[in-house]
């Protein structure tokens, strides 16, 4: 014998056994709401921090705000949530006077939440505690000392870029200063004019010899006489003499108007460097704190008048359903266990008429 599920029979059966659910649905509200009032409150408070792009008067080099760029942002996340920067706000506000054998990053886990919200330039900074007004305040310290923190690494950045450039500086007026006294030497040292003096006159006196050797040649093919011989022999000798000392001053002459000259393009080019270095150090020491994204408390964070937790009416709701559930769950194998029995003693009957 097969008895089909009788769905009319199955409702009426939960209809009579209506106060089983009503009675679990109202336990389990009762217990819920006496746990949620022996929870201590927690109240969280938010702090918001503006992260903008560094500023450019030229459009071709401005900071394109893409979600690339945007999503770099979430760097600024470690700024809010370092631990040296937590543990500076522990400090102040005294936050392990209740537990102090509570570990730091527990503590900072159960505190603490930053986050960037997304495809937004918003950073946000969520204080909990139980007490809001001290939740408020801690918010508004993380947020500012966060905007403070930025600023400082980027300053620690840009005056870094500044030393190494008043190095660079240094060293250029340094190798500048080098030069010019290498010129002064060789100026000191090697006169142009006493060069030129002494070279024109090597070359009058080679000139004057070199006649005096033409007469003489004249001389001694119309008249071969020993003394004419000596005297072209010695003028010869003079000539070649004068020849060597008029192409060594002509070669100290170049060597020494070459030298000035790369010294001289040398010193121009320190100069143009020196000058490019100023510019330099001029320009990074006015755009000092500027030059990377610029952090903005935009809200500090107000008292919280309602506890974030414990969600009285959320824990409720779902106490109750839950409790409402498992009533239906009770009652239905309450339904078929009464049903199988039914069936057991309806069987039972058959075949006892059948015997008798």
């Amino acid at each position: 014998m097969t008895d089909s599920f009788d769905a009319y029979e199955y409702f009426q059966y939960l209809k009579r056994k209506w106060w089983y659910s009503a009675l679990a649905c109202g336990t389990a509200a009762t217990l819920a709401l006496l746990g949620c009032a022996l929870m201590t409150k927690q109240y969280s408070a938010t702090a918001s921090i503006l992260i903008d792009p560094p500023p450019s008067s030229d459009v071709r080099t401005a900071v394109a705000v893409s979600p690339v760029y945007l999503e770099s942002l979430r760097t600024y996340e470690h700024f809010a949530g370092s631990d040296s920067l937590f543990q500076k706000a522990v400090e102040q506000f005294h936050l392990t006077a209740a537990e102090p054998t509570e570990p730091m990053e527990r503590l900072k886990k159960r505190v603490l939440k930053v986050s960037k919200l997304r495809d937004t330039k918003i950073l946000e900074i969520t204080v909990t505690l139980p007490d809001p007004r001290q939740a408020a305040a801690l918010a508004g310290f993380l947020a500012a000392q966060t905007a403070a923190l930025s600023q400082s690494v980027g300053r620690a950045g840009d005056q870094d870029l500044i030393s190494h450039t008043e190095q660079q500086l240094q060293a250029e007026e340094k190798r500048m200063g080098e030069l010019n006294t290498a010129l002064q030497t060789l100026e000191a040292g090697h006169s142009d004019s006493a060069e030129r003096y002494k070279l024109e006159n090597l070359i009058d006196s080679q000139a004057g010899v070199d006649r005096e050797l033409m007469r003489g040649q004249a001389d001694l093919a119309e008249h071969r006489e020993d003394g004419l011989q000596r005297r072209v022999s010695e003028l010869q000798k003079q000539s070649a003499a004068l020849k060597t000392q008029v192409a060594e001053a002509e070669a100290m002459l170049a060597r020494t108007a070459s030298r000035r000259d790369v010294l001289e393009a040398d010193i121009a080019t320190a100069v143009r460097e020196r000058d490019a270095l100023r510019s330099r150090a001029r320009e990074l020491r006015a755009s000092m704190g500027t030059r990377g994204e610029r952090l903005s408390v935009i809200d500090s964070g107000v008292v919280p008048q309602r506890p974030s937790s414990p969600r009285t009416s959320l824990i409720v709701l779902s106490a109750s359903l839950l409790s409402f559930v498992a009533s239906l769950v009770y009652l239905s194998a309450g339904y078929s266990m009464a049903h199988l029995r039914g069936r057991n003693t309806r069987f039972s009957q058959l075949e006892h008429e059948r015997k008798y």
